[in-house]
């Protein structure tokens, strides 16, 4: 599965290594969309696996080898789906390529690679795709399906009742009928893509292509701020995400295990880096239900991966396996990569410590990945520093946090087919000894990142639990875990015989209080109640120092994750994997 000598590679715009294809930088780029890339390795690298996605089937759990000749069948097969299912959508024919200005078709699946062949499939038709995460709820979906003016929607089995409640809510508050496509899945149409064989080009880029256009693909923020708001991307933001940096020395070659969902940009652009490079992605089976240390293990083996691009809570799970397996195999890839959020010290440390080749993946929905996707000497290399790419443009500036022991810096990107530079909210502190190598140290506001990287403002869960008589102060925590919670100190003592009653009181007032996503506080566990005299570190204004809150009750945190694990384990079973054959 390793790439040969034979990869022809696709002429992008904005490649820097001429040596990568043998062109001239000066070469008008060949390749502009997404489609366009699939189109070319399906005529010049036809048999080169481009994804090996795991499936369910009536045998078990296995591996689907997709070859981007069988990728171009997909994409001409689901694309046919479409327009069979939306007679009426004014898909366009002939020269007609005016609905990329009509509203975009929707995809709703569980996060696998039929999310990217849908893609390909309604960018084929000249329509903008709207990405949603299935961990929307319906009151967020159908606010982005209403400012985006959607036309339709692709749905699975799993994802089709949450749909049709958004639907329903549209329906309710007078906005048009939006066309529902159901999809069957990739095993269903497994045999027809096998014995599909289309002809000519899947896309006819028309005269009048504007590449810098920001429409092609729209996004969403997370919403744990408040509702989500529609991030829109042009074509050559997709291909300048997804592409190489340096051909000499980005992972190009063998096989990367991506455990992102793909309707999420990390695990979107991580994909198509295959399409632009050869690189082989491996993804899971998409699980409603929580995958232990041990099951990721063995999936990780049966995919025989070179590379692992993961968020640091499965890297924990890795390194608490017993006898050091999961951290012996870590070793054994040539690169693990992580995201989502910052990693703890002391996970970081032993992975590196048992020689696992460690390094952040940094970036955001709005300005992509930043950070270069490459081999590092492990030498001179701090796994918690990422490298800034060559070949977007990105530039630091000075914070306005005070800190005068350091230099902070803001990262600003002039994003492709936007019309102002986009500053991220993270503040980054530059390497001693790496030029060009960066560091997240803090954020501009004051923001709790989950171990899943789901950002979650503390102040709406204190507020809904101050609001209360019952409670004379609340803490939120959570950052780098996989739940968030809250300390509580009540207005008045509790009795022990008092305490079950008042948690479940105290829970009802924050359970589902999110306004759009469901990562909120699930378990009762992850309130720690404290004695209501116990100390309140505040300022002299009132108010709450948090640093220092979650110091002093370090221990009673840590207390809870445990009873949270306790918890889980009585309500999943892992899963478990078969072998790549």
């Amino acid at each position: 599965m390793v790439r040969s000598s034979t990869w022809i590679w696709p002429r992008i715009p904005q490649r820097l290594s001429a040596k990568a294809n043998g062109d001239t930088q000066n070469d008008e780029p060949t390749v502009r969309t997404l489609v366009e890339l699939a189109d070319h390795n399906a005529v010049y690298n036809p048999e080169h696996m481009f994804c090996i996605q795991q499936v369910q089937t009536k045998s078990g759990l296995q591996f689907v080898q997709i070859t981007y000749r069988l990728l171009k069948a997909a994409v001409y097969l689901y694309s046919r789906r479409i327009l069979q299912q939306f007679r009426d959508l004014a898909i366009p024919v002939d020269n007609d390529f005016q609905s990329d200005r009509q509203g975009p078709i929707a995809i709703l699946l569980e996060g696998d690679v039929d999310v990217l062949i849908y893609t390909l499939a309604i960018q084929s038709l000249h329509r903008p795709v709207l990405l949603l995460s299935s961990r929307l709820n319906p009151n967020a979906m159908s606010l982005l399906l209403r400012q985006t003016r959607a036309a339709a929607i692709i749905v699975s089995e799993s994802t089709v009742h949450t749909a049709k409640i958004a639907l329903d809510t549209l329906s309710l508050q007078g906005e048009r009928g939006i066309q529902v496509l159901t999809s069957p899945g990739l095993v269903s149409a497994l045999d027809s893509i096998n014995a599909a064989n289309p002809k000519g080009a899947l896309y006819n880029r028309p005269k009048d292509f504007d590449d810098l256009n920001p429409n092609a693909l729209i996004m969403h923020s997370s919403g744990t701020t408040g509702l989500p708001k529609a991030i829109y991307h042009c074509h050559r933001w997709t291909l300048l995400c997804g592409g190489v940096e340096d051909a000499e020395s980005s992972i190009t070659q063998g096989v990367l295990a991506l455990t992102a969902s793909v309707f999420h940009a990390y695990g979107f652009l991580i994909s198509t880096r295959s399409l632009a490079t050869g690189l082989v992605v491996c993804l899971p089976i998409p699980s409603a239900k929580k995958i232990d240390g041990k099951a990721r293990l063995e999936w990780l083996r049966a995919c025989q991966a070179d590379h692992f691009a993961t968020v640091p809570s499965v890297l924990q799970d890795l390194s608490q396996l017993p006898n050091n397996e999961g951290l012996q195999a870590l070793a054994n890839l040539k690169y693990v990569a992580y995201s989502g959020c910052t990693m703890k010290g002391s996970l970081g440390d032993a992975c590196v410590a048992a020689g696992v080749r460690l390094s952040p993946i940094y970036g955001s929905t709005e300005a992509g990945v930043l950070s270069a996707f490459t081999y590092y000497n492990s030498a001179h290399h701090n796994w918690r520093y990422f490298k800034l790419r060559q070949d977007v443009s990105v530039y630091a500036k000075p914070s306005s946090i005070d800190q005068p022991d350091e230099a902070i810096h803001k990262l600003v990107v002039n994003v492709p087919g936007w019309t102002a530079p986009f500053e991220l909210q993270d503040d980054i502190r530059a390497s001693d000894t790496n030029p060009g190598h960066f560091t997240v140290c803090g954020r501009l506001d004051d923001v709790i990142v989950l171990s899943h990287g789901q950002n979650v403002m503390p102040h709406v869960i204190e507020t809904a639990l101050t609001d209360s008589s019952l409670i004379k102060a609340a803490v939120a925590f959570g950052s780098e875990q996989p739940e968030l919670g809250a300390l509580v100190i009540p207005s008045s003592p509790v009795r022990s015989e008092q305490m079950d009653t008042f948690t479940d009181e105290i829970f009802s007032l924050v359970k589902g209080i999110s306004n759009s996503t469901r990562e909120d506080i699930h378990y009762k566990e992850a309130l720690v109640v404290l004695p209501h005299d116990a100390e309140l570190e505040a300022t002299e204004k009132g108010s709450i120092k948090r640093r220092e809150m979650l110091q002093r009750y370090q221990k009673q945190i840590e207390e809870a994750y445990e009873k949270i694990r306790m918890a889980e384990c009585q309500r999943t079973d892992g899963l478990s994997y078969t072998k790549l054959a």
